[in-house]
């Protein structure tokens, strides 16, 4: 959908900023586990599923930090570890999103 169209009788104007979606976001940045870059990913929700699983990666080794509220940069380089601390996992069901990229990084 590009625009809405609302009819009334008084004219409306301005703009909305629609923010990312969490299940759309949690698997791209369970995906950056298989980067061999520094990765920054933009306009994610502000909710405790994506900064938990950002919790996850850095358990893992990864590099990551918040730019803003709305913006991670997550450096993979330095995963070295498949073991997840299980406080962590239990918070969220998206945690098993990491397992198919810390496979196929570990294989």
């Amino acid at each position: 959908m590009n625009y809405l169209q609302i009819n009334g009788g008084k004219k409306l104007s301005g703009s909305v900023k629609i923010s990312g979606a969490k299940n759309a976001a949690l698997p791209l940045i369970a995906l950056c586990i298989l980067s061999k870059n520094e990765v920054v990913i933009k306009n994610l929700p502000a909710v405790s599923d994506i900064k938990t699983l950002i919790e996850l990666l850095k358990i893992l080794g990864a590099k990551c930090e918040f730019l803003d509220p709305n913006t991670a940069k997550i450096d993979p380089r330095s995963v070295n570890s498949t073991k997840a601390v299980y406080d962590i996992v239990r918070k969220m069901r998206a945690s098993i999103l990491v397992l198919g990229p810390l496979l196929a990084r570990f294989r």
